[in-house]
């Protein structure tokens, strides 16, 4: 359970070191556009199909300035 969270989390919060600022429908987009972990939690039939689906790594170099501390913990966890 705490690997799905982890992978959730990593998920959600790659858009809000990518851009300063978030909006709904910039939201929107990024559930549509980057393999939607809504769609895959529906659609998997073991929770190993959830688990081994590997998120993409963030480029540093466009990265937002204003979520250091998340970006920290990117690294730490090495998605970025």
């Amino acid at each position: 359970m705490s690997r799905a969270i982890e992978k959730i989390f990593i998920w959600a919060y790659s858009l809000r070191i990518k851009m300063q600022v978030v909006q709904l429908a910039s939201m929107d987009n990024h559930v549509l556009e980057n393999n939607n972990l809504f769609w895959l939690i529906k659609e998997s039939s073991r929770p190993s199909d959830f688990i081994n689906f590997s998120l993409p790594t963030i480029d540093p170099n466009k990265s937002s300035k204003k979520a250091e501390e998340i970006e920290t913990l990117f690294k730490e966890m090495g998605y970025l």
